[in-house]
């Protein structure tokens, strides 16, 4: 499926994925800049968030078949999923996986519930239904939350060899987000 077609076509799904799912598709795919930091792999940034992190393909050749790296502004960086598909299951299903990079919660299911407990919380303040726009963005994406399983993140962020970035300036590699 061409996932990044589909939301390029549909102005209201793209919203939609930016204020449940905090994910921004660019108007294009485009290189690291690397004016401030480099990657140890091709990094080909095709979206980002709130906070200017930047996710991406990383490596070269066709985009369907390459992970998806994410990039933070303050360092982090990782694999998060191993192509578009699973990378969409993680966001839609998953929109507060930023909460789940850390050892602790990997096989916590108790507190996955509480962290999405509390982003339901969030999105009803904002007045975001926060079933009805995942229902809607899944259908529209045909993602279906049982063929996900949150093992995918946990084993796209260990994965070796890492995802890294580098300074420019200090030649400093970036933290691993797990």
């Amino acid at each position: 499926m061409d996932y990044l077609s589909i939301i390029h076509n549909n102005e209201f799904l793209a919203e939609k994925l930016d204020s449940l799912c905090d994910f921004h598709l660019n108007a294009s795919l485009c290189k690291l800049d690397e004016e401030y930091m480099y990657a140890n792999s091709t990094f080909i940034v095709f979206g980002t968030d709130s906070s200017e992190g930047e996710f991406g393909f990383i490596g070269d050749g066709d985009i369907s078949e390459l992970s998806i790296g994410y990039s933070s502004p303050d360092g982090e960086t990782g694999r998060i999923a191993n192509n578009l598909s699973e990378f969409f299951h993680l966001i839609v299903f998953y929109p507060f996986w930023h909460d789940l990079c850390y050892k602790d919660y990997t096989s916590s299911e108790k507190k996955i519930k509480s962290f999405e407990e509390s982003y339901i919380e969030e999105m009803a303040e904002l007045d975001i239904a926060y079933h009805e726009v995942q229902n809607y963005i899944s259908e529209i994406l045909q993602l279906d939350a049982d063929t996900y399983h949150l093992s995918n993140f946990y084993i796209a962020l260990t994965q070796e060899p890492k995802f890294i970035t580098y300074t420019v300036d200090e030649d400093c590699p970036s933290t691993n987000l797990l």
